[in-house]
């Protein structure tokens, strides 16, 4: 439940970092999906870094869900200035 609502909360922050921004429609929608596969990208990351050893990764999916964010946010200032 947990999971499901950092992807939904992350969803609403990339789609308005493109509103806010004045992005195209494109944008957003590409920046929900970037948000997305950046989002399973780093969860799949994190368990096979914790199946590997002894290193110490927190599975919290809200620091996921903002190590995912900050890169979507970026992209689409970027592409906006």
């Amino acid at each position: 439940m947990k999971r499901l609502l950092v992807v939904a909360v992350g969803c609403l922050v990339a789609a308005g970092a493109g509103i806010a921004l004045g992005s195209s429609g494109k944008i957003i929608l590409l920046s929900v999906i970037e948000f997305l596969v950046l989002f399973v990208a780093l969860t799949a990351i994190v368990a096979v870094a914790r199946r590997l050893g002894p290193i110490s990764v927190s599975p919290d999916p809200i620091i996921i869900g903002c190590a995912a964010v900050l890169p979507v946010i970026y992209v689409s200032w970027s592409t906006a200035a």
